[in-house]
């Protein structure tokens, strides 16, 4: 619920607002990328 809250307020302040720059959208989409890997890798470890 918090995840989709996020997202939620990432898309409406960068479609809406226009406040994200190429450069934080893709420090934005690495990030994800990254937290989604560490999440496989721990649930794997188990």
């Amino acid at each position: 619920l918090t995840m989709f809250q996020w997202w939620r307020d990432i898309v409406r302040e960068g479609t809406y607002q226009g406040h994200h720059t190429p450069v934080v959208q893709k420090g934005l989409r690495y990030g994800m990328i990254l937290f989604i890997t560490s999440e496989i890798f721990f649930f794997l470890g188990f």
